[in-house]
């Protein structure tokens, strides 16, 4: 049973509403048997008080404003702060060290922060920022370093405005003096004594990439047409990483097209091959940006179009159907009913997972009652499989799937040893390993067949 409070309501105690109790203080543990919050409870009973007059004195007499030190003393004070650590600890928050003041602050595991306020934060990065005092009330303030900031406030920059028509400033170009306009502080207009001197600055400018440089230098018109509207910079040798002044010239976008339909004629460029270029020229960049390549050496001008000129002729095998069609169209009569063995085919293919080549050594024997290949039919319908980004497992299950297919023959193998350069130049670097992989069909299932085949097979030397 618990002691009945006496004294008056308001003063000595509180009344809760919902169940009538006398309370000292009406708490979230107490409203929690009542499927309710402190605030909601506030929300819906605004003129009752939930905290005695009494003891609301107290806190604020005792307890506000001082520390757990000065109201229990050391020994307690430090085991209530333990306490709370460890229950703070259970909601994922840990205390830190401010890196300006040093004083330690709570926070929550997950969120990135060195600082305990503000004015720490700000005083942290003025090592990267410089000091500046306002151009009217001569103020100190702390910008960054590229920052063109001259008045601290609006107001300043208002005074000085009306006050002050021109500013003595130096050319950044030829180091001469001359007056500037008070409306162009803060502008990427200031700076300059002339346009010659700007334009001078803008060419040679670093930060400024080959088009605005080429704009500049030939002016925004088409050097067809003479026309202003939908202007690009052509690379005249169609090399992208070469941005020499004498590479680069203005176009519209239909005089664009016209030449490259031009170009196409009398180059032969396939489908896709400027693709093929843009990519190649994507993943110098990224070498550039990542390793520091110097792409503007020399030997990596013609770089994309040597690759794009070498995947047409490797991944000639892709969506090869009318290809495969005319090598085993040329087939003969013939009423040999053995096995025909052609074997040490070389063939070159490219790792689908890692782009890297592939050196395939295949053994391939087919049984046919009615047609006959010739033997170097089968060597060119290895290769042309073996040319496009395909898993050896599948490269192989390919050769037997189209020799029954085709052929009609009454059963068809291939045994397939590749290396691959993905496993040899990089990973695991298993220089000396193969992969072996063998497809099987029709009579060559039975183990007399097989036999026979392997038997005849030579070993694979890749000495």
């Amino acid at each position: 049973m618990t002691k009945e409070i006496k004294g008056k309501e308001g003063i000595d105690f509180v009344v809760c509403q919902i169940c009538y109790r006398k309370l000292k203080k009406i708490t979230n543990t107490h409203l929690s048997k009542h499927n309710m919050k402190k605030e909601d409870y506030q929300k819906k009973y605004p003129n009752k008080r939930t905290e005695a007059k009494k003891l609301s004195d107290y806190r604020k007499r005792n307890i506000k404003n001082k520390t757990y030190k000065e109201q229990f003393g050391e020994q307690k004070a430090k085991e209530i702060i333990n306490k709370k650590r460890k229950a703070l600890t259970d909601y994922g928050i840990i205390e830190k060290k401010c890196k300006v003041c040093g004083q330690i602050f709570s926070i929550k595991e997950n969120i990135v922060q060195e600082y305990c306020s503000l004015k720490c934060k700000f005083e942290s990065q003025k090592k990267g920022t410089k000091i500046i005092s306002c151009l009217n009330c001569k103020k100190e303030m702390v910008v960054g370093k590229n920052f063109i900031r001259k008045f601290c406030c609006d107001e300043c920059s208002n005074i000085y405005k009306k006050e002050n028509k021109y500013i003595n400033m130096l050319c950044r170009t030829c180091g001469k003096e001359f007056l500037e306009l008070k409306r162009n502080i803060g502008s990427n207009r200031n700076g300059f004594c002339s346009k010659e001197c700007k334009k001078k600055f803008q060419i040679n400018n670093r930060k400024v990439d080959y088009r605005r440089k080429t704009y500049l230098r030939l002016g925004k018109f088409c050097s067809r047409c003479n026309t202003t509207k939908n202007l690009l910079v052509h690379h005249i040798d169609s090399n992208r990483l070469n941005d020499d002044d004498e590479n680069l010239t203005v176009l519209c976008r239909k005089c664009h097209s016209k030449l490259h339909l031009e170009m196409n004629e009398y180059t032969k460029k396939f489908t896709g091959q400027a693709d093929i270029e843009n990519g190649t020229i994507i993943m110098l960049n990224g070498l550039r940006k990542r390793f520091g390549l110097d792409i503007s050496d020399v030997n990596f001008r013609e770089t994309p179009k040597r690759v794009a000129r070498a995947y047409e002729e490797i991944f000639e095998g892709i969506n090869s159907k009318d290809k495969i069609k005319d090598i085993l169209s040329k087939s003969f009569p013939s009423k040999y009913s053995g096995m025909i063995i052609v074997d040490d085919i070389v063939a070159f293919s490219m790792c689908p997972h890692h782009f890297l080549p592939v050196e395939y050594r295949v053994s391939v024997g087919y049984i046919s009652k009615n047609k006959m290949l010739g033997i170097s039919k089968l060597a060119r319908l290895v290769e042309m499989l073996a040319k496009q980004p395909i898993l050896q497992e599948t490269f192989t299950a390919n050769i037997t799937k189209i020799l029954t297919e085709v052929l009609k023959a009454e059963g068809a193998i291939a045994v397939v040893n590749g290396r691959h350069m993905c496993m040899r130049m990089r990973g695991v670097k298993a220089v000396s390993s193969t992969t072996t992989t063998s497809s099987i069909t029709g009579i060559f299932k039975r183990n007399e067949v097989r036999q026979e085949f392997m038997q005849l097979a030579k070993k694979v030397n890749w000495n």
